[in-house]
Formats: structure tokens, C-alpha cells, sequence
């Protein structure tokens, strides 16, 4: 799932990687949390802003699949376009986190 080599790579060091890994975990389940929050406040600007946040986390791991749902995201609210698919996309988005976590 992860290419800890890429990241690694990409930070310069496998312990600068394993940091990145360590804040991920911690930092994606409360990046979801605000992205539910900020839907249901119909605050677009912040879920765009959270979307992009985690879309860039992710295009580190290597884990691109996820990061385009991320992007979808991130657009969708950036525009206020297609706002009704949200809530799916959202919840889509934490099942495929969910399992990248439970794999850390």
C-alpha cells in the first residue's frame, strides 16, 4: 500500500519518513472528523481545504488511487459543484484511510 521507499526518497531519510508516518496517523482520523463537520456546516471552503491537505499526504505515501478521491473532493467543494456526492465520497474516503491505517 504505502511505498515507504518513495516517501523516503522524496524526505531524504527513512526516519524523516517514519516521522511523516507517525503524524499521518495520527493527524488523517482528525482530518476526516473535520471534513464530516465542515460538510455538515456546508463550509466548503474548509473541506477543500482539508481534501487538498490530505490529497497532498497521500500522493507522499505513494497511495494515488486515494489521493484522486481526495481531489474529487477538494474540487467539488472548491467550486460548489456536484456538493450531493459528498457525503459518499467523504465516507469512501475514510473506509480506503481505514484500511491504509489499519495496515500501519
Amino acid at each position: 500500500m504505502i511505498n515507504f521507499e518513495r516517501l523516503t526518497h522524496l524526505l531524504g531519510d527513512e526516519a524523516t519518513a517514519q516521522r511523516f508516518l507517525d503524524i499521518f496517523q495520527n493527524e488523517a482520523p482528525r482530518q476526516l472528523n473535520a471534513l464530516y463537520r465542515d460538510l455538515d456546516s456546508e463550509n466548503w471552503s474548509a473541506v477543500s481545504n482539508t481534501a487538498h491537505s490530505l490529497k497532498s499526504q497521500l500522493r507522499y505515501l505513494g497511495l494515488d488511487d486515494i489521493a484522486e478521491l481526495a481531489y474529487r473532493i477538494e474540487q467539488s467543494a472548491e467550486r460548489e459543484e456536484e456538493l450531493d456526492w459528498l457525503p459518499q465520497a467523504i465516507a469512501d474516503l475514510e473506509a480506503q484511510l481505514d484500511r491504509v491505517l489499519d495496515a500501519l
